[in-house]
C-alpha cells in the first residue's frame, strides 16, 4: 500500500538514508539543517517520522535492522562517557544561575561583596567558570568576562577568605533561639513560594544549606507551631520525590514514543519539559541521581534523561528580551512576527517562569508557526 507522500516524509527518507550511510555520524544534521533551515531536534523529529512508517516509502526490514544496529552501537559509546564523564563531573561543577549572576556583576567592589558571601568557594566559582567556557555555548565577550572575573577573584583571593573567616564565625555564634526562629522564616517562605524556591529561600536568609539540614531537626520537639511546620515540609518533600518520579517516568515514556500535540505525535523537546516542571535540568537530574540511588528509578531511566539534555548541552545561552524580538525564525519562508514574538516571551516568562533559553525560544517559534502554542489555552495564530 502506498500512502500520502508529504514533504515531512521526503525529508524523513532523506536524513534516515543519510544517517546510515554515514554510520551515525552527527554531521549530517549541520547539512541537513542548513539545507531545510530547521533546528536539529526537527531533522530527528523527519527520522524518526520516517523509521516509523508502515506504508510505502518506508524502510525496509534491512534498513530497519541496520538503523537500529547503528543505534545501538552509538549508545554503548556514548553512554558511559555522557553519564560518568558529563554527568559526575559537569553537573557537579555548572550552576547557571551563579554564572548568570556573576555575568551580570559592573563592579569589583561588587564582585569581591559576592565571592565573600557566596554559599560556594572560591575553588568551586573557579571550577563553575572553568566548567562553563570548556563545555557551554558563551559567546567571546562572556568568555572574556569571565576570565577577568577570575583574575579579579584570584588577586583578591586572601581579603575574600579573611572576610568569609569573620562572616562564618558570626554565623556560629547565633543561638538556638535565633537558629530555629530563622529555619521557621525558612519553612514558611517555602510553604508559600514553593520547594523548587527552596535554595534561593535559604541563601536570602543566611544560612548555609548544611545549616538548615543540621538545624531542621530541632523542631521536632519544639512548640506547636514547629512541630506543623516540620510536618507539612516533609509531606512536601514526600509529594515532591513522588512528582519527580512521575515526571522521570513520564518523560522517558515521551522520549520513547514522542508527545501528543493536538492530536499530533511528535517529539519531546525541552520546551516540554520546562512546561512539565520548573526545575532546572542540573537540578533534576541531581535530584534524579538521588531517585536512582534509593532504587526509585531505574539506571536505564536516568541515563535516558540524562542523554536528552545532553542534545541541549550548547543551548542553554539565555537571550535578551531585545535579541529575542530581534532573533529571527521562520519556516518555509514564513517568518515570525515581532508580536508574536513579544506573546512568547511572555508565555516564557511569565506562564511558564523560566529564563529565554535559546533553544526553548526556538521551539515555540516553531510551535507559533505551526499553530501549536498554547497559551491561556488559546492557540497564536
Amino acid at each position: 500500500m502506498t500512502g500520502k507522500i508529504t514533504e515531512k516524509t521526503l525529508r524523513g527518507k532523506e536524513a534516515f538514508e543519510l544517517y546510515i550511510k554515514n554510520n551515525g555520524d552527527q554531521s549530517i544534521n549541520k547539512y541537513l539543517i542548513n539545507k531545510y533551515g530547521v533546528v536539529e531536534s526537527t531533522i530527528r523529529g523527519y527520522i524518526y517520522h520516517y523509521k516509523n512508517r508502515v506504508i510505502s516509502p518506508k524502510p525496509t526490514k534491512e534498513e530497519l535492522e541496520l538503523y537500529e544496529e547503528i543505534v545501538r552501537n552509538k549508545r554503548t559509546q556514548t553512554a558511559k562517557r555522557v553519564v560518568s564523564s558529563y554527568q559526575e563531573k559537569i553537573l557537579e561543577n555548572f550552576d547557571q544561575d551563579l554564572l548568570n549572576d556573576i555575568l551580570n556583576i559592573k563592579y569589583i567592589k561588587e564582585l569581591i561583596t559576592y565571592a565573600t558571601k557566596s554559599s560556594y568557594t572560591i575553588a568551586q566559582i573557579f571550577e563553575n567558570i572553568d566548567s562553563a567556557i570548556k563545555y557551554h555555548e558563551y559567546n567571546e565577550e562572556e568568555i572574556n568576562k569571565l576570565n577577568k572575573i577570575k583574575a579579579v577573584i584570584e588577586s583578591n583571593h586572601k581579603l575574600i577568605n579573611d572576610d568569609r573567616r569573620i562572616n562564618n564565625r558570626e554565623k556560629t555564634s547565633i543561638n538556638n533561639e535565633k537558629d530555629i526562629r530563622i529555619i521557621c522564616d525558612i519553612l514558611e517562605a517555602v510553604l508559600i513560594e514553593g520547594i523548587e524556591n527552596i535554595d534561593n529561600i535559604i541563601i536570602s536568609s543566611g544560612l548555609s544549606r548544611s545549616k538548615f539540614d543540621n538545624s531542621l531537626p530541632k523542631l521536632v520537639n519544639g512548640s506547636e507551631l514547629e512541630q506543623t511546620l516540620y510536618n507539612q515540609y516533609n509531606t512536601i518533600l514526600i509529594n515532591e520525590n513522588e512528582l519527580l518520579k512521575q515526571n522521570y517516568v513520564y518523560m522517558v515514556d515521551c522520549l520513547k514514543n514522542g508527545i501528543i500535540k493536538n492530536g499530533i505525535n511528535t517529539y519531546f523537546s525541552l520546551l516540554d519539559y520546562f512546561r512539565m516542571t520548573r526545575l532546572s535540568p542540573i537540578k533534576f537530574q541531581r535530584r534524579g541521581h538521588k531517585l536512582m540511588t534509593n532504587n526509585i528509578i531505574t539506571r536505564r531511566e536516568y541515563e535516558s534523561v540524562c542523554m536528552f539534555f545532553k542534545l541541549y548541552q550548547n543551548s542553554y545561552r539565555i537571550l535578551s528580551r531585545e535579541e529575542s524580538l530581534d532573533y529571527y525564525y521562520s519556516i518555509s519562508g514564513v517568518a515570525v512576527t515581532r508580536e508574536q514574538k513579544e506573546m512568547i516571551i511572555n508565555y516564557l516568562e511569565n506562564e511558564l517562569g523560566i529564563k529565554l533559553y535559546t533553544c526553548v525560544f526556538e521551539y515555540a517559534c516553531n510551535e507559533v508557526l505551526k499553530n501549536m502554542l498554547v497559551i491561556n489555552s488559546l492557540v497564536i495564530v
